[in-house]
């Protein structure tokens, strides 16, 4: 099956700032996304096959990123991401369906995360981080979606000069969620995982 190659035009304003000695970062980021022949990937398990298909697509957001060392070794660490994205003319390959309504797939409209961690001159090192996604939906009919989650990480090691060695403990509340889903033959098949990186 034939497809098109992307072209993109793309907006972006940054601004980073530094405070207090370099104790505290805030970084901002505003950007603006026009893609003509946007690539989106059908996959059919009833026959094995992925198919690409071509869209026009929109994606406008902004991030926000904040870093603050109260104390010599502790960094306390925020961002903030905002995303609004859409696809227009976006045909499925298996059902001949065009849809020209649909929010961009597999993006989530909002994405954040903290995290607290702390190195000490000795080498010890450890970290506690949340991470969190907003509504991600991933069909084009906008009827497979995955419904707002967080997660808790932790990472506890000893840092030598060039190296370091390291225990993670990544989603510890073992949330389950879906990384990715579709819709075949009228019923829902979706892909679930029990982790998610959020390291920052």
């Amino acid at each position: 099956m034939h497809f098109n190659a992307e072209r993109s035009l793309n907006y972006e304003v940054e601004v980073k700032t530094s405070w207090l000695g370099d104790r505290l970062g805030v970084n901002l980021a505003i950007f603006h996304n026009e893609i003509d022949d946007f690539q989106v990937t059908f996959f059919n398990p009833a026959v094995n096959a992925s198919f690409v298909s071509n869209a026009g697509a929109s994606i406008t957001g902004a991030e926000l990123e904040v870093r603050a060392t109260p104390i010599d070794g502790l960094d306390i660490i925020a961002g903030l991401g905002i995303v609004e994205g859409s696809l227009t003319n976006l045909t499925n390959p298996f059902t001949g369906v065009t849809s020209n309504a649909s929010e961009l797939l597999a993006a989530p409209d909002l994405t954040y995360n903290l995290a607290i961690q702390y190195r000490d001159p000795s080498g010890l090192f450890g970290r506690l981080e949340l991470v969190g996604s907003g509504t991600t939906v991933f069909d084009e009919e906008n009827t497979i979606t995955q419904a707002p989650f967080a997660l808790v990480n932790a990472r506890l090691g000893y840092e030598f000069d060039h190296y370091g060695v390291y225990l993670f403990g990544n989603n510890l509340f073992n949330t389950d969620y879906i990384t990715g889903g579709s819709r075949i033959c009228g019923q829902l098949r979706g892909t679930r995982h029990l982790w998610h990186s959020g390291e920052g």
